[in-house]
């Protein structure tokens, strides 16, 4: 994680989570994270392939040009790109990682801008994870941004993360800041119904499933 959006609202959902697999939605204050409100939203997870924002925050939704409110996230990307959020999102809500993504944002005719969204698992009703907390902010804010809609999407670096106290990051020294691992090595592969995760590699690191 590189932007302070993204630092302070993991060290909130971290302090709730209190070293459970994650927090449960209702646990969300937001008076508690005033300050980074509006680049905040949560995801329902309706399907494995579709994540609904129920909340968008207004700075979120000025920088894209348009309401999110109902719209699946992962509508906004084009193949590989595309299942590479679906993957990270798969892990997040299966496994209770968290995950970070660096992507940049086009708009016509030639302007662009990098952002950093960060995705964090919640529990609606015990024991699924079916809502997302994130936050979307940009790493430089462009004067044209929020007068032109954004267009094009395509990730930069997409990583799970493995807070510390829980899961793959359970070795981790440092509290404040998670395992990380590139996200992108994953593809999910379907084969009559069944769903695999497919670790892709060379000789070092051979190909795993689960």
């Amino acid at each position: 994680m590189r932007h302070q959006t993204s630092i302070s609202l993991y060290k909130y959902w971290d302090r709730i989570r209190n070293n459970r697999r994650a927090p449960r939605r209702f646990e969300i204050e937001p008076s508690e994270i005033s300050p980074i409100l509006s680049e905040t939203f949560i995801l329902e997870r309706r399907h494995h392939d579709d994540y609904r924002f129920r909340i968008a925050g207004t700075r979120i939704c000025e920088h894209f040009g348009k309401e999110l409110r109902g719209l699946n996230v992962l509508d906004f990307w084009q193949p590989p790109h595309w299942q590479a959020v679906c993957a990270l999102l798969d892990i997040i809500s299966e496994d209770a990682a968290a995950g970070v993504i660096q992507f940049r944002a086009y708009a016509q005719p030639d302007r662009k801008a990098e952002f950093e969204m960060v995705l964090l698992p919640l529990i609606h009703r015990e024991p699924a994870i079916s809502r997302v907390l994130g936050a979307i902010a940009p790493m430089a804010t462009p004067y044209w941004l929020g007068m032109v809609p954004l267009t094009r999407f395509e990730i930069l670096k997409a990583e799970e993360m493995w807070p510390s106290g829980f899961g793959h990051g359970g070795a981790g020294t440092n509290p404040e800041f998670p395992y990380a691992s590139n996200a992108q090595d994953h593809r999910i592969v379907e084969v009559d119904r069944r769903r695999f995760r497919i670790y892709d590699g060379g000789l070092s690191n051979p190909t795993k499933s689960s």
